[in-house]
């Protein structure tokens, strides 16, 4: 995108804080900011976590905020500050299905693919994805392969994200009232 993609106004609203409000309205607590520059970020008025892993994929993002959480019994939102149409709909029901399936590590958004970038994790996992890591690892997609995860069918349209100027022109050319609900990345917990 040329710029940080945390702050690309859609509609007004900061990418991250659209992010941020989704999670929020499914009351995923506190919620801060991984990874990016702080001095940029702060403004939005969420904590910023410094991504202990910075310029290694969104595995190390994912490990800092399950780091961030760290009571084994947590269970933590991680998920891309570039989805601008996300709603805390999609995150009640990822929270909801690992509430369902004690036995799994990861919830995961799925369209016509699993989404990696759009999960909710049990903190406890941390010490598998650090391991993961220190193979080498930097994979959403094979990390959460190891683990034990639930899928959860979600709407395409509720998870696009926006990785190209391109992409953003028609977003704004979509959108619609509907849309006026959410760095690196974004975290919240419950």
């Amino acid at each position: 995108m040329g710029r940080t993609k945390a702050v690309i106004e859609v509609d007004g609203v900061p990418m991250a804080a659209r992010v941020a409000a989704a999670m929020s309205a499914a009351d995923a607590a506190p919620i801060v900011l991984v990874g990016g520059d702080r001095l940029e970020l702060e403004p939005l008025g969420f904590d910023v976590i410094a991504d202990r892993y910075p310029g290694h994929g969104p595995l190390g993002g994912v490990i800092t905020a399950l780091e961030h959480f760290p009571h084994p019994d947590d269970v933590v939102a991680v998920v891309g500050c570039d989805l601008p149409r996300l709603d805390g709909r999609v995150l009640e029901d990822l929270f909801g299905a690992l509430e369902a399936v004690p036995t799994a590590d990861v919830a995961v958004a799925r369209t016509d693919r699993r989404e990696p970038a759009i999960a909710v994790w049990r903190s406890g996992t941390r010490s598998a994805l650090v391991a993961n890591f220190e193979r080498g690892g930097r994979a959403l997609q094979t990390a959460i392969g190891e683990l034990s995860a639930v899928d959860v069918a979600v709407s395409a349209a509720a998870v696009v994200n926006v990785n190209r100027p391109e992409e953003l022109e028609a977003l704004s050319v979509e959108a619609t009232d509907a849309d006026r609900s959410v760095t690196d990345g974004c975290a919240g917990g419950r």
